[in-house]
């Protein structure tokens, strides 16, 4: 067993006459090892594996391909889980008719996220009823889609059946050379195809590759949607633009402190909130300490009170997409922040120098709001440095994790935070916020 499988066992008969008849199989899919296809019926025995053709699911995946290996969520308030973006990250867009498990892939960063939902079909008496859930290597996951697409194209091949659209799918997927791959990527992460005709985005991304370089626009591309992709363009090319007058930041004191590892199988934000109590300790800074953030902001010489030197016009509102940006060379690092408001350029300060931290020593990044390992882990870094957890605790009668919503707000004003930040870190670490 494994993270992650799918096995077929085909069933053929003599007389193929179609793309079905030629894919039909027994299909079996594990995720962290439970059978997520095994079903259960009430008018006919259930099984540990669907009956159905395999062409439909291998064509969903050889048409997504890109985007399941690379688009990530764009934001962590759900908006993103509508038809659209299941249309590409559902297997259940690929049932036509027959029975399938609800599998979700979703990229977030270095894995796929992949999760299955128990479920009963409708208008039927048939029913999945096991979950899993998963976080596999997109190494893995491709491997995997590679095998089984490639079975599917061999079974349409032996029989002779051509000029189906799996079959141009994955000839364009295979003649993919590896100067296009990087380009496929970022398209891929925007939720496009690359073997589609976008010309105004490709432009774009012409001109950002030339001006940025190609790790900062795959973080732009991470992050953007295509209808928005010229204004979130033009917000990236702020933020590194805003690098260049940024004051130096010596990141040193932060280099000498070992940075957590990812460790893949506990959320993002536990790397985060650990990097900032880490970072504290070693720092001998007291968790309870309202400053805390000040005292590290002065130790690396870096003052969020400044605004970047954009215009007016061009400072992003809370919750726009990209923030700012980081560039580190070894244990000096720039950090912009292209917010209006002081609080949010506090939190955005805090994204940088976790990310400018834990990166390589000659990287960069964009600070943005995509659900990848990376920006999450560094949401809960800064949530954690900005308002502590065992500060807000200081708050609560008794310790009995409750706290009003006056509470939040005169929080938010003596650590110079939003609100939003203290509310999610009281909510995220188990506590009720209450309006009286």
């Amino acid at each position: 067993m494994s993270e992650f499988s799918v096995d077929t066992t085909w069933k053929t008969g003599k007389r193929v006459q179609s793309e079905l008849d030629a894919t039909m199989c027994a299909l079996q899919i594990t995720v962290n090892e439970r059978n997520v296809t095994q079903f259960r019926a009430d008018s006919e025995p259930g099984g540990d594996c669907v009956e159905l053709p395999s062409y439909f699911l291998a064509e969903w995946i050889a048409e997504n391909w890109w985007a399941i290996l690379w688009e990530p969520r764009k934001n962590e308030d759900g908006s993103e889980d509508d038809g659209d973006f299941l249309s590409r990250h559902s297997t259940l867009v690929a049932q036509h008719g027959f029975h399938l498990p609800q599998i979700n892939f979703v990229s977030n960063g270095p894995k796929i996220h992949i999760r299955a939902f128990s479920r009963t079909v409708p208008f039927s008496d048939v029913k999945f009823p096991n979950s899993g859930e998963a976080s596999v290597e997109r190494s893995v996951v491709e491997r995997v889609f590679k095998s089984f697409v490639a079975a599917t194209v061999k079974q349409l091949e032996d029989a002779h059946v051509t000029g189906t659209m799996l079959q141009k799918y994955w000839s364009a997927i295979g003649q993919t050379d590896p100067e296009a791959e990087s380009y496929c990527q970022m398209i891929g992460a925007l939720g496009l195809s690359p073997y589609s005709v976008t010309p105004d985005i490709d432009r774009i991304l012409d001109q950002m590759c030339d001006k940025l370089g190609e790790a900062y626009t795959l973080d732009l591309c991470l992050v953007a949607r295509p209808e928005e992709f010229k204004r979130t363009a033009h917000a990236a090319k702020l933020a590194i633009a805003a690098l260049q007058s940024s004051p130096d930041t010596n990141i040193a004191p932060l280099v000498a402190v070992p940075a957590p590892k990812d460790n893949h199988s506990t959320p993002a934000w536990y790397r985060g909130k650990r990097a900032a109590a880490s970072l504290r300790a070693s720092l001998s800074i007291s968790e309870t300490d309202p400053h805390a953030a000040d005292r590290l902001f002065e130790a690396v010489g870096i003052d969020p009170s400044k605004r970047a030197s954009i215009g007016d016009n061009d400072l992003q509102p809370e919750g726009a997409a990209i923030v700012g940006a980081m560039r580190r060379d070894e244990t000096v690092a720039k950090i912009s922040c292209i917010q209006r408001f002081e609080e949010q350029r506090r939190f955005t300060a805090a994204r940088g120098l976790f990310s400018a931290w834990t990166s390589g020593a000659q990287t960069g990044h964009l600070l943005t709001q995509a659900v990848t390992r990376h920006q999450q882990a560094s949401r809960a870094f800064a949530a954690e440095l900005l308002a502590p957890i065992e500060y807000i605790r200081g708050w609560s009668p008794h310790n009995q994790r409750r706290i009003t919503i006056d509470d939040v707000t005169e929080i938010a004003q003596n650590l110079k935070v939003g609100a939003d930040v203290v509310f999610k870190q009281a909510m995220n670490n188990g506590y009720e916020v209450h309006r009286i």
